[in-house]
């Protein structure tokens, strides 16, 4: 059996202040640093065969806390960062209404297709993200394979896998710092856990 430990980063500032970050590479808060600790203590046990990370900081940072209980090579892949939202990066849902007022009605008519100036469409991310995803099950029959990365990256792997693909993303809530498991039996993936946050107890969510 494969089992995929997938978690999304520890807390930034972008977060605390919901804006769409997307490639921008920011760094854990405080918060974000004291929830990828707790997420470490969690997984200091758990025996893993390899980690996979986006290299944007946020996840990678979040990858390397887990990574000192188990001192190994930590992949990174950009495959797994996050959607890429071109010129809405770095600003909140009401600056981008304000700006895009039509753009936004557009966008509310089919949302798998559609993407921000510049940016990555759902249908694109979901494609590249699950592409590598796909491979990776193929290429590895068993074993424990932490992969760090972002909520919506994280929702078209579980959608992806799991659910009902590009119809489905939005279906799951991924915190920070939250683990979501999917076993692997012969090719055919299992949801076992998700969105599981026990380990952040009294450490603020976003």
């Amino acid at each position: 059996m494969l089992e995929l430990i997938i978690v999304r980063h520890g807390q930034t500032e972008g977060n605390q202040k919901r804006i769409y970050q997307g490639w921008t590479d920011t760094q854990l808060n405080g918060n974000g640093l004291r929830q990828a600790e707790r997420l470490a203590l969690r997984l200091r046990k758990k025996e893993l065969d390899s980690i996979y990370s986006s290299p944007l900081e946020r996840a990678f940072t979040t990858a390397s806390i887990v990574n000192k209980y188990h001192g190994l090579e930590i992949k990174a892949v950009q495959n797994i960062k996050e959607i890429h939202f071109g010129e809405w990066e770095n600003m909140s849902q009401r600056q981008i209404e304000e700006l895009y007022p039509d753009y936004m009605d557009k966008g509310r008519g089919g949302y798998k297709n559609f993407m921000a100036p510049g940016g990555e469409s759902l249908d694109a991310a979901y494609s590249r993200i699950n592409s590598w995803i796909k491979e990776l099950i193929k290429n590895k029959e068993k074993g424990n394979v932490l992969i760090v990365s972002h909520a919506g990256a994280i929702r078209a792997m579980v959608s992806g896998l799991v659910g009902r693909g590009t119809e489905g993303h939005w279906n799951y809530v991924i915190s920070n710092c939250s683990i979501t498991t999917i076993n692997i039996y012969d090719g055919f993936p299992v949801l076992t856990g998700l969105n599981d946050i026990s380990h952040l107890e009294n450490i603020l969510q976003n």
